[in-house]
């Protein structure tokens, strides 16, 4: 797997590096259901733990039939590891979430949705399930999690689409999944709705969680710590969402896929273009100093170029 620059720093960096990674696979052959070829074909590629990666490309590139593999859905040839274990042990420590994420629900309700995957966490660490006010309690702690605020009793078909979504990763939590595969999950939310659940994203990955994206939102890549490109059957290996907006000598991994970046992204160009500066900003604070030296450098030119100008005309 390639070096690449990760946005957020770790506490401890030594103990992230020493840790196996949340999930790797190693030549990789992935055949969706019913399809006589492979979509992605000797693929291999790592994802440390606690963490959040986009995973971006064409449609029918092979991203959600990659997701699908990574939980049993999808038949693969190689091999794959989940913290170090063998996938066929560990495969219940990645759930995926769906699109629509009412797709996945067993239960009717919040509370038995819930209960469903505690029981199954139980069932796979060999645990005695909780029962009456120590269920209720923990199924409470999960969705505060997430930031789940309705009565235990309310129907899941009764749910908003963002309320949906949360109670999916409040599911996946609650059966021990540490990975967790985000299979455009946040479509149908509102920008405001969007937003919310990348903060939960960013949140669980500070508590060790790994979050995956199949996502077409630039703004989903804009706050994750890598992007991954899918497409042609191949995997880039992992770059910062720096090179991937900016990319090398001008040319844009972004603007080779043909998705418009966000509007942080196209001012900085604008700002680029005009100026020069070496200006390369991912968030508002950036943008901001980025634009205050751009600034200062055209000042200080301008500056410069009239003193020479006053000395030349007195010679």
């Amino acid at each position: 797997m390639s070096e690449f620059q990760w946005n957020r720093l770790t506490q401890n960096p030594s103990a992230q590096t020493a840790r196996p990674p949340a999930i790797a696979w190693r030549h990789l052959f992935v055949t969706p259901h019913g399809a006589a070829k492979p979509v992605l074909c000797d693929v291999s590629g790592e994802v440390p733990a606690g963490c959040v990666v986009a995973l971006v490309g064409p449609n029918g590139a092979g991203k959600t039939t990659f997701f699908r593999a990574l939980v049993g859905l999808a038949r693969f040839e190689g091999e794959l590891a989940v913290h170090g274990e063998a996938w066929q042990t560990a495969r219940w420590r990645v759930q995926m979430g769906f699109q629509p994420p009412a797709a996945s629900f067993v239960g009717q309700t919040v509370e038995e949705e819930i209960a469903v995957s505690i029981a199954a966490r139980a069932t796979h660490l060999r645990e005695r399930e909780p029962d009456g006010r120590a269920l209720e309690g923990e199924i409470r702690d999960w969705m505060r999690t997430v930031g789940l605020s309705v009565p235990l009793n309310r129907p899941v078909d009764a749910l908003s689409g963002g309320e949906m979504a949360k109670l999916a990763i409040a599911g996946a939590l609650a059966s021990g999944a540490d990975v967790l595969l985000m299979d455009e999950t946040q479509a149908e939310l509102d920008p405001d709705a969007r937003a919310a659940m990348r903060s939960l994203f960013r949140r669980l990955a500070q508590t060790g969680r790994t979050v995956l994206l199949v996502t077409h939102d630039m703004d989903d890549v804009l706050a994750a710590d890598a992007v991954m490109v899918v497409k042609d059957g191949s995997m880039s290996a992992p770059m910062s969402p720096r090179d991937f907006f900016y990319g090398d000598n001008g040319q844009a991994p972004c603007d080779d896929l043909g998705f418009e970046p966000p509007y942080l992204i196209r001012a900085a160009r604008h700002i680029r273009d005009a100026t020069g500066a070496d200006f390369a900003p991912l968030t508002e604070q950036e943008f901001v100093e980025g634009w205050r030296r751009a600034v200062a450098g055209q000042v200080l030119d301008a500056r410069a170029r009239r003193d020479a100008d006053s000395v030349e005309h007195l010679v």
